[in-house]
C-alpha cells in the first residue's frame, strides 16, 4: 500500500473521524436550516466547518493513535498469514522472529507506560518488513543466480539473521530493566536510546537488501 494510501485509511478507519465529520455537517446544515443567512454569511459558515475538518485532521495526525494505526502492527494484521509466511525463511531467522515477536509482546503486556509505545510498535513493523524482504531473498537464494550471486545473497541472510539476533538481546536487556522505568529519568533516556538503535538496526538490514 503507497504511504498516502496507508496515512488516508489510517484516517478514516478511525471513528472519531466520522463523528468530528458529522458533528460539523449538522451543525452547518442547522444553522443554515434555521438562520436562513444570505448567501456571504453562507459561504463563510461553509469555510468555517472546512477549516475545523481540516484542524481535527492535523490534530489527529500528530497523536499516537495515528501512528499506531498507521503503522499497522503485526497484532492488528492477519496473524496466521504472518506466522504462515515464516516457513518459508531460514530455520536460524523464525527462531530469531518469534523469540523476538514473543519478548515484544510481553513488553506490550507488561509495561503500560506510554513513553516507549511508540518505538515498540515501530519495531513491530520493522521485524514484519525485514521478515517480508528475508522470505523473498532466502527463496531467490536457493533457485537463482550464479554461485558468487549465491554467496553474496548468503551473506545477506547471515546478516538478517544476526540482526534479529541482536535485537532479541537487546529487547531482554530492555524487558529486564522494566521496574526501573518509573524511578530512573536517566534510565528511561538510555532504554529509549537503546530501543531506537534496535529500530536504525533492523532497518539498515532492511536497506541492505533493497539496495542494488
Amino acid at each position: 500500500m503507497m504511504r498516502s494510501e496507508r496515512i488516508f485509511s489510517a484516517i478514516l478507519a478511525y471513528p472519531l473521524t466520522w463523528l468530528s465529520f458529522f458533528i460539523v455537517i449538522v451543525m452547518e446544515w442547522a444553522f443554515i436550516a434555521w438562520f436562513e443567512p444570505p448567501m456571504l454569511i453562507t459561504l463563510a459558515a461553509v469555510s468555517t466547518g472546512i477549516i475545523l475538518m481540516l484542524i481535527w485532521l492535523v490534530i489527529f495526525t500528530r497523536s499516537e493513535t495515528f501512528w499506531r494505526r498507521y503503522n499497522r502492527m503485526p497484532e492488528e494484521m492477519d496473524t496466521d498469514e504472518f506466522k504462515a509466511s515464516l516457513k518459508d525463511a531460514h530455520p536460524a531467522f523464525i527462531q530469531a522472529v518469534e523469540k523476538c515477536m514473543e519478548m515484544v509482546h510481553k513488553i506490550q503486556k507488561e509495561f503500560k507506560s506510554k513513553s516507549f509505545q511508540g518505538e515498540v510498535d515501530w519495531l513491530m513493523k520493522s521485524l514484519t518488513d525485514l521478515t517480508q524482504n528475508h522470505i523473498q531473498l532466502y527463496s531467490r537464494s536457493r533457485e537463482f543466480g550464479t554461485e558468487e550471486q549465491k554467496q553474496e545473497m548468503n551473506h545477506l541472510i547471515a546478516q538478517q539473521i544476526k540482526s534479529v539476533e541482536d535485537s532479541l538481546v537487546a529487547l531482554k536487556r530492555f524487558s529486564g530493566n522494566l521496574t526501573l522505568f518509573d524511578s530512573q529519568i536517566n534510565a528511561q533516556k538510555e532504554i529509549d536510546a537503546e530501543l531506537k538503535a534496535i529500530n536504525q538496526g533492523l532497518q539498515e538490514a532492511i536497506k541492505e537488501v533493497l539496495s542494488p
